[in-house]
């Protein structure tokens, strides 16, 4: 019995990726909600024992990413998203971008919030340049 969900991609062609209402009325920035009201701490600590890691080559450990940003103090502080997908073969940035480019912005905006960043930018590369106007509609 498999009891994994694909919540990463639980919304790839579910929605119009153009359109925010229709994020939103499959659940969409509900995440982002649910963070918002709770206490930061315990918001990063849920992160960290999710075990979740960064989907490039080094997988580094999300959680303890977000917990050694949030401890640096700084007026301004900034959340990099890269979608560079710079390891031959791959094409998970571009499908995030190309069938659910709301959820990045959902997931920038959580880290900025636990961290305490002011600013965020998204990194796309130029062979990408036909999904720019997606992800800036985002």
């Amino acid at each position: 019995m498999n009891n994994k969900k694909a919540f990463l991609t639980e919304f790839f062609h579910q929605y119009d990726p153009r359109s925010l209402e229709a994020y939103i009325k499959l659940g969409g920035f509900d995440t982002l909600k649910k963070v918002i009201r709770a206490d930061k701490e315990k918001t990063l600590q849920v992160i960290v024992d999710s075990g979740l890691r960064g989907r490039g080559g080094a997988g580094y450990p999300t959680g303890l990413k977000l917990q050694q940003s949030a401890a640096i103090a700084g007026d301004e502080k900034f959340i990099i998203c890269n979608a560079d997908e710079g390891e031959p073969g791959t094409f998970k940035d571009r499908e995030f971008l190309e069938f659910d480019p709301f959820k990045i912005i959902e997931g920038m905006i959580i880290c900025a919030f636990v961290t305490g960043a002011t600013k965020a930018y998204m990194y796309i590369r130029e062979e990408y340049r036909h999904l720019h106007d997606l992800s800036k509609n985002a």
